[in-house]
């Protein structure tokens, strides 16, 4: 039996109880029900350890992967870098080998700025933000008097959520 079959079951035995069925009627039933219960509710706890450990695995050697991806890229960086001040040093324009080829290409004009203060105002943005402060208004409501609420906001109760240690 399934899972969610004995977790219907048990739900059935229930109601026959709040029907008025003697539980001396159910007690082998309700015994078998909650052993299967129990046994298979072990076994999905082992499974989500397995999967969490498959997913940290994963998550390790995505990691590892990531840096040894990170430092290709550095070397391929650093191997550009190269080739083009060796090229500027002998003014060479162009390389190719036959299969791939690499030249200089002049750098499109970029701007600094050497004194933020100096820039005139027609020139600069102003942006404004407006947030909620979440935490403060939570704060606020619990401590509302019986019968009082701020407008806009409510506090609800969260998703339950499942402990395993």
């Amino acid at each position: 039996m399934k899972l969610y079959e004995l977790t219907e079951a048990m739900k059935d035995v229930q109601a026959m109880l709040d029907e008025g069925v003697p539980i001396e009627q159910l007690q082998d039933t309700l015994n078998d029900l909650n052993c299967d219960f129990q046994d298979k509710a072990k076994n999905v706890l082992f499974a989500i350890a397995n999967l969490k450990a498959e997913s940290e695995m994963i998550s390790a050697e995505i990691k590892r992967l990531s840096g040894k991806s990170k430092a290709k890229d550095n070397q391929v960086a650093s191997l550009r870098d190269y080739l083009l001040y060796n090229m500027q040093e002998l003014n060479s324009g162009k390389i190719d080998n036959g299969v791939m080829s690499a030249s200089i290409r002049k750098g499109a004009p970029t701007l600094q700025i050497n004194n933020e203060d100096l820039i005139p105002v027609e020139y600069k943005v102003i942006k404004t933000s407006v947030s909620t402060d979440k935490k403060g208004l939570l704060k606020a409501i619990k401590e509302l008097e019986e019968g009082e609420k701020i407008e806009g906001a409510e506090v609800v109760a969260g998703k339950n959520t499942l402990t395993i240690k």
